[in-house]
């Protein structure tokens, strides 16, 4: 499985980064259709992270529509972006980090 992991610093609020997933997702819905996102959409938020599945289109397509939004919203300093492959999405909470 690929995904990205997106780990947030401290200061951001954990409800705030729900609601920007979930508004990623409601805009790949415009785009793809809410089935394609029923079926092919997959993510999972936590105390400050959130991994999206980025092994189909509607995955990828969420993930950067994510990762422009928290940028719009946050800020570039505000948490790091990085490409996994496998199950290794486990990571602390940052109190510095950077976009990738």
């Amino acid at each position: 499985m690929a995904v990205c992991r997106f780990v947030f610093n401290k200061e951001v609020s954990k409800d705030v980064i729900k609601e920007k997933i979930a508004q990623a997702v409601f805009m790949t819905e415009g785009l793809y259709g809410r089935a394609a996102v029923r079926l092919d959409a997959a993510y999972l938020t936590s105390e400050c992270q959130v991994v999206v599945d980025t092994s189909t289109p509607v995955g990828e397509h969420i993930a950067q529509i994510f990762a422009t939004v928290a940028t719009w919203e946050f800020g570039d300093e505000a948490f790091v972006v990085e490409r996994l492959k496998g199950s290794n999405t486990k990571q602390e909470c940052t109190d510095d980090t950077k976009t990738h």
